[in-house]
């Protein structure tokens, strides 16, 4: 769908914040509908997610494999699997738990699950809200980083944060330039391996 623009009409669009977002003037001087931008209550997360996921939450030795033996984190949670500790589902293990790959699998798929659930719920507010217009339209790649990040620091990790709110009033540059820095998400320091995440999250955010 497209049509021709007079140079009044392009000048008012790229004034406009909200539908530069969405909206862009191709070199035909014609105005279309980007369609990267989808209602991300709708959205499921992608395979990109599900191998990025295991090589960020596996073990450090073989990257994308799990850990079959529980151990404790520098917080003083316990972990098995890729990154399961018990808070985004059930059961949450003791350190000296073994599991199978089979088993590392299901707690993935759960809290991989609980996490995109977490992130449609809210998206599903904002869009119910309308207070900001069309602000639950996002990319593939917004949407697995955002429940990326859940499974990292949690629903209301995600929800108290500095960034989710830039990201709610459709800032996405500036959301994106903080993540890397934003503690407001787990409510301590970043390790150098999280700061490192962080910056990954954020380049793939606004791809």
């Amino acid at each position: 769908m497209s049509f021709k623009l007079n140079e009044n009409e392009k000048r008012h669009i790229l004034e406009m914040h909200d539908k530069v977002r969405k909206e862009k003037i191709n070199e035909n001087d014609e105005y279309v509908i980007d369609k990267k931008y989808v209602d991300g209550t709708k959205l499921k997360a992608s395979q990109n997610f599900w191998d990025t996921i295991k090589k960020e939450e596996g073990s450090l030795k073989e990257k994308g494999k799990p850990v079959l033996k529980a151990y404790k984190l520098g917080d003083g949670r316990v972990t098995i699997g890729w990154g399961h500790t018990g808070a985004l589902s059930t059961p949450k293990p003791k350190v000296g738990d073994t599991i199978t790959e089979i088993e590392a699998q299901e707690y993935l798929q759960n809290d991989a699950t609980e996490s995109a659930d977490c992130v449609r719920r809210f998206l599903e507010e904002w869009k119910t809200d309308k207070s900001i217009k069309d602000n639950h339209m996002i990319t593939q790649n917004m949407f697995d980083v955002l429940v990326s990040l859940v499974f990292n620091a949690g629903c209301q990790g995600l929800r108290n944060s500095d960034f989710i709110q830039l990201v709610k009033q459709k800032k996405y540059k500036e959301a994106a330039e903080l993540l890397p820095t934003d503690t407001t998400m787990i409510r301590g320091k970043f390790s150098k391996g999280l700061t490192n995440r962080r910056k990954r999250e954020s380049k793939e955010f606004l791809k």
